[in-house]
C-alpha cells in the first residue's frame, strides 16, 4: 500500500523542504568539479532511454539523462506521473511513498525554476540524512545502498517565489544508466564543515638510511599537544608545548609505514595529517594549492597529482571546508584530480579505494 499523507501535510512539505523554490537550504557555494566523470548538464534532455525504465507497480522510475535533467525535468513537469518518475523510492515524493493525489498538490504548487547547477560536495551517507527530505526517519542502511557502488552529484536549483528568490540543494544518484533525485533540502556547508582550528604540519621529511620520519611544524603553531605516530613501527612522540619545538622524529619502518600526526584542542582529538612511506610506493606524490587559479573559474583549488602505480580501484579526494570532491578509475592511470578549496583555508582528504570499505590514504591541511 502507498503511504498516504494529507493535501495539506504535502503543500507543508513543499514550503519547508521545497520542490524547489523552498527555505531553509540557502548559502551553499556553487563549485564546478573537475573530475573525469563528469556528465555533460549545458543541455538537459526532457526525455531518457526506454531501457532506462525501472517498473514500480502499475506506475515507472524513469531516471533521467544527466544530474541537472534530474531535477530540472522533476519540477517542470506537466504530469504527476512525469513529476514522480524522477524521485528515487526512498525520497518522500517517490511513487512508493507519496498518493497521486497528494503528488499532485505538490505539483500544483512547484516554484518555476531560474537556474539548475551542479555543486561540488562531499556526498556521505551523513549529508543524505541531514537532508530536509528523506530526514532523519530514513533508513540509513537504505541510504548507504543507495549510495554504494554508484554515482552521486548534488544539484542546486533556484526559483522565483512569492517571498523572494530561494535556492534548494538536492542529491542526485545514478541508478539504472540515469538519475533520480535522492533527497534535498541540504543543509549549508558551514554547518557540516570541520573548523580546521588546529595547524600543525609544514612538512615530512623522511631519512631512509636512518629510518626517521621527521614532523616539521608550522610558526605560530595552534594546538595543546602533538602526537606523532608511525603506525607500522609502532613508535610515537607527544609534546604537550609544540610551541617550544619545531620537529618531532619517529622511528619508522624499513618496508613501509604510515605517519599520523594528531593534535589536541580544548581536550579534542583532531587528526591534522596522515602520510605514507615510502613516497615513491605510495599513492599520492604530491598536492599543489592554487589560489585564483588562471584556468578555473573557482577561487582556490587543490590540484593532486599521483605516483605511478597498478592500483585497480576508485580514488576519491575531497576538501573539508568547501565540502568539493571528485573520483576516477582506476588510480594507476591517474594523473592528477583536482577539486574546489576554500581560498582561506582547507583540508584535502585522499581515500582509496572509495565507496564501500573507504580507506584514507593521506590527510593534508593548508592555509595561505
Amino acid at each position: 500500500m502507498v503511504p498516504d499523507i494529507s493535501r495539506r501535510a504535502a503543500v507543508r512539505a513543499l514550503a519547508t523542504a521545497g520542490v524547489v523554490g523552498v527555505a531553509g537550504c540557502t548559502n551553499a557555494t556553487s563549485d564546478t568539479s573537475d573530475t573525469t566523470r563528469t556528465t555533460t548538464d549545458q543541455s538537459p534532455s526532457t526525455g531518457t532511454d526506454p531501457t532506462q525504465t525501472t517498473t514500480a507497480g502499475d506506475r515507472s522510475l524513469d531516471p533521467a539523462s544527466s544530474p541537472v535533467a534530474a531535477v530540472q525535468t522533476a519540477f517542470t513537469a506537466e504530469t504527476v506521473d512525469g513529476f514522480q518518475s524522477r524521485f528515487h523510492p526512498l525520497h518522500p515524493y517517490s511513487i512508493a511513498k507519496l498518493s497521486r493525489e497528494n503528488a499532485k498538490a505538490l505539483l500544483k504548487n512547484a516554484s518555476d525554476l531560474t537556474s539548475v547547477t551542479r555543486v561540488d560536495r562531499n556526498i556521505t551517507v551523513d549529508l543524505v540524512v541531514s537532508a530536509t527530505l528523506p530526514g532523519t526517519n530514513v533508513d540509513r542502511n537504505a541510504v548507504t545502498n543507495a549510495l554504494a557502488n554508484t554515482e552521486s552529484v548534488v544539484v542546486e536549483a533556484t526559483a522565483n517565489t512569492d517571498s523572494g528568490t530561494q535556492t534548494v540543494q538536492l542529491i542526485t544518484v545514478k541508478q539504472n544508466g540515469g538519475w533520480l533525485v535522492l533527497a534535498q533540502g541540504l543543509p549549508p556547508t558551514t554547518e557540516a564543515r570541520e573548523t580546521l582550528s588546529a595547524w600543525v604540519v609544514e612538512n615530512i621529511m623522511f631519512d631512509e638510511r636512518a629510518g626517521v620520519a621527521s614532523v616539521q611544524f608550522v610558526d605560530n603553531i595552534a594546538a595543546d599537544s602533538v602526537t606523532v605516530e608511525a603506525r607500522q613501527s609502532g613508535a610515537s612522540k607527544t609534546t604537550n608545548a609544540p610551541e617550544s619545538v619545531t620537529t618531532l622524529d619517529v622511528d619508522i619502518a624499513s618496508d613501509r609505514d604510515e605517519v599520523v600526526v594528531s593534535a589536541t584542542i580544548d581536550t579534542e582529538d583532531h587528526v591534522v595529517h596522515r602520510e605514507r612511506y615510502p613516497e615513491t610506493d605510495r599513492l599520492v606524490d604530491t598536492i599543489e594549492f592554487v589560489t585564483d587559479p588562471e584556468t578555473d573559474s573557482r577561487d582556490a583549488i587543490a590540484r593532486v597529482t599521483f605516483n605511478d602505480t597498478d592500483r585497480e580501484g576508485r580514488v576519491r579526494i575531497a576538501s573539508t571546508i568547501q565540502g568539493g570532491s571528485a573520483e576516477a578509475e582506476p588510480a594507476g592511470s591517474l594523473n592528477y584530480l583536482v577539486v574546489g578549496i576554500n581560498p582561506n583555508g582547507d583540508e584535502i582528504i585522499v581515500t582509496y579505494p572509495a565507496g564501500e570499505n573507504a580507506e584514507e590514504v593521506h590527510r593534508e591541511r593548508w592555509r595561505p
